[in-house]
């Protein structure tokens, strides 16, 4: 139980970062000497992650929070802290139910987390037996300068998204920084040629892949239904790995089998975490699941035959060949043929190559 600093408002939040020594769940509570004002749990594993909470204190004093975890179970901690929440940075104000609903606890609560505990046991609380922990890996932020942490082994899973240029393999700005500093603020003022600039490539790979007409054919199917609303309710409103509560405009419409494949995006998309999507990456989702197995960690409105093409780590080859080879017009072009096959027969043997190392066989 530890003690919690008056607050002048009536928001109190709490945060900080977690490592456990065995797969468990973190209970917490936020409260008072008489009354309880929120609780949650969290799971945790062997690796650092994060956690907070949130609540109306409705003018109550000695606030108190509570970590709850299994007996004989080690907790690390990382920047353990509560206090008042930050109303606004930069020109952004900081919506609390977003917050809550995505992946920006607790780094949005702008909580200094400057330590391992920066809070004080209460007076009545058991001491509990206290050592050096594990080792955290801390990146500063570029604009709030608070030190906060990554994980080199897992892009983007803490208090950063992944970028693979920069040496640190994260992005300079902390998830907060980058929301609600960047790109709440940011880009609005960006000029006509810089949005053009950022957002050609992306349109381009949806009208090579037809995504576009496929989203207005899906719609058209399905009662005016989108797809992103779709597959966040097929998913139950939470991602598929984890099962945490996302909100319909903080998940992740994953294409689970990947783009980089060149598979659209279509009704065999994933609902996922902005954590469990960077982990993705462009490997297929299915892929080294079982078929046996499988229905049972799907939907239940993906059939058996649904998995079995799920499953199939291979490259679209019939988006390949119809928009490169038809759609392009180049097979009409005596001279442009042979060229065409060539880089097609060289482009097959590097994506039979990715395939078989992803699906984990031996290329041949």
């Amino acid at each position: 139980m530890f003690q919690i600093p008056s607050v002048p408002g009536d928001s109190v939040v709490w945060g900080g970062y977690f490592a456990i020594s065995r797969a468990a769940q973190l209970h917490w509570g936020l409260r008072t000497n008489t009354a309880s004002l929120a609780q949650g749990c969290v799971a945790l594993d062997d690796r650092w992650s994060k956690a907070g909470g949130h609540a109306f204190r409705s003018g109550a004093t000695g606030l108190l929070l509570e970590l709850l975890i299994p007996p004989h179970t080690a907790l690390d901690v990382w920047g353990l802290d509560a206090g008042e929440p930050a109303p606004n940075i930069g020109k952004a104000t900081i919506d609390l139910k977003t917050v809550l609903a995505g992946n920006l606890t607790p780094e949005s609560f702008y909580l200094a987390h400057e330590a391992g505990l920066n809070l004080d046991l209460s007076e009545d609380a058991a001491l509990p037996a206290l050592s050096h922990g594990r080792d955290v890996v801390l990146k500063k932020c570029s604009y709030c300068g608070r030190l906060l942490p990554i994980d080199p082994e897992r892009l983007g899973a803490i208090a950063f998204h992944k970028h693979n240029a920069k040496r640190t393999k994260h992005q300079n700005e902390c998830l907060s920084c980058k929301k609600w500093k960047i790109n709440d603020d940011f880009n609005p003022t960006r000029s006509t040629d810089q949005l053009h600039e950022s957002s050609v490539i992306t349109r381009e790979r949806k009208l090579f892949l037809r995504e576009p007409e496929r989203l207005k054919e899906f719609k058209d199917r399905n009662n005016n239904t989108g797809l992103r609303s779709y597959i966040w309710n097929k998913f139950g409103r939470r991602c598929f790995v984890c099962k945490t509560p996302v909100g319909i405009d903080e998940f992740q419409l994953d294409h689970t089998r990947p783009m980089a494949y060149l598979w659209p995006i279509d009704e065999f998309a994933t609902c996922l975490c902005a954590v469990h999507n960077n982990e993705k990456k462009d490997k297929f989702a299915l892929a080294s699941v079982p078929t046996h197995s499988a229905a049972s960690t799907v939907p239940s409105k993906v059939s058996t035959s649904s998995i079995i093409r799920l499953t199939d780590s291979s490259t679209n080859w019939r988006t390949l060949t119809t928009r490169v080879l038809y759609s392009s017009g180049l097979l009409r072009r005596r001279s442009a043929r042979r060229v065409m096959f060539d880089d097609l027969t060289a482009f097959a043997t590097t994506a039979s190559r990715r395939t078989s190392a992803t699906s984990g066989e031996r290329s041949t």
